[in-house]
Formats: structure tokens, sequence, C-alpha cells
């Protein structure tokens, strides 16, 4: 049970991959740590969920049943993990907040997407999210990138084909893989996945919440500290 009943500052979606136990391990002992660890005074509750694909072998999913079942900390999509379906864990995310905190009395107020090999300073983000009341609602905020534009050269790791991606030009978007979002945008989100749904498996994860983004009319917000 993520909260109790109580609503809580922040959740974090952690992207990682089934093999990587001890990257897991690290965040938990860390910046991770339970919210029932954290001072109900100061009221800086967060929790860390990890979301991942599907493990190649059969013995790397007999320990994440293990893990699971010890730390009730994990997402799993049924689909391949690799990186080109980055997308797909975020989406998994999503929809995952969508369902369990929508309508709900224990909500969190931010949604923090990082990976497993990210440390973030919970000590300094956590209270800028509990006071953060005037942009509580409609928020994107990351280290933005604008007027970007596709790469097509096939020997850049960016490379996307014109077939896949027509435009000439990215939007707006926050440059993973750490960005924040306010809790109604990640609603808006997932309804917004249906009307992109031709376009995934889209290889930018970053970029195709931009275009989500763009489709919603929701701005995303630079902050130096992303």
């Amino acid at each position: 049970e993520l909260c109790k009943g109580q609503d809580f500052v922040l959740l974090a979606l952690v992207e990682t991959s089934p093999h990587r136990f001890q990257q897991r391990a690290v965040i938990r002992r860390s910046w991770g740590q339970n919210i029932a660890a954290k001072s109900e005074k100061e009221n800086l509750k967060w929790q860390v969920v990890f979301v991942m694909g599907t493990a190649s072998d059969a013995m790397t999913e007999e320990r994440l049943v293990d893990e699971s079942l010890q730390y009730n900390d994990i997402l799993q999509g049924k689909f391949e993990d690799h990186r080109e379906e980055d997308n797909l864990k975020v989406t998994l995310g999503f929809q995952w907040v969508n369902s369990t905190f929508s309508n709900g009395s224990c909500v969190p107020s931010f949604v923090l997407k990082t990976d497993d090999n990210v440390l973030v300073n919970m000590k300094v983000l956590a209270p800028w999210a509990r006071d953060a009341h005037e942009i509580s609602q409609n928020l994107f905020m990351g280290h933005v990138l604008r007027g970007g534009r596709p790469s097509r050269d096939q020997s850049e790791p960016r490379y996307i084909s014109e077939a896949k991606y027509p435009r000439d030009d990215f939007p707006n978007f926050a440059q993973g893989p750490v960005y924040m979002f306010s809790l109604d945008v990640v609603i808006r989100l997932v309804k917004a996945f249906r009307a992109f749904g031709h376009m995934t498996p889209f290889p930018f994860e970053d970029v195709y919440l931009g275009l989500l983004a763009e489709y919603l009319q929701v701005i995303p917000l630079h902050d130096d500290r992303f």
C-alpha cells in the first residue's frame, strides 16, 4: 500500500531493466527509501516504483518474482525489455498512475520519471514539490530543448527515418532521462496515447512525450536542475 489513504508529494517512476538488481537495491537504500522512513513532521512523503519489461531468461524472471514479493515496488509490462521500447515503459507507468490515482483519496502531487542510473536529490526536490502549489497543475518540467531536428543520417544514434517521422522538426521537449509532471498532465497524457498509437513504438521517449505535450498544448518548462 503506497500511502495508507494520505496524499504524498512525489511518485518516482524509475525505468529499469530486469537484470539490474543492484541498481534497484542502491536506490532503495538511498534516495528511494520507503515513505514510512520519512519525517512525518516535515510531510515529505515520496514513493518509488520501478518500471520494466520482461526478461529474456527464466532465471531472471524467477528472481524478479522474489524481488517483487519482497518490496512490492515493481511494475512489469508484457513486452520484451530492450532500449527501443523505453516509450512503452513510460506508457505503462503513466497508465498505471492513471488507473491507481485518478479517483483515489491517496494521490501524488507530482510524478517524476527517471532512470535507475540517476541519483535524485530528494532532500532538495521533495521540499520544493511540497511547496510548489502555484505550479501543481498543467506542469511538464525538465531540461527543455528547442528547435531540434530529426537526424536522417543512419550512422547517428538518434537517426529516425522519414517513414517513421515525416516532420522536419521536433517539438519542444524535455530531454531525458529525467522530467517531472503534475498528476493532471499524466492523466491527460494517458488519453493522448490513443491518438498517437500509430507512432508506437517510437524510438525516442523524450521526443514522444514532447509530441504528446504539443498535442495537449502543454508547454514544457525549462529548469536547470534537470
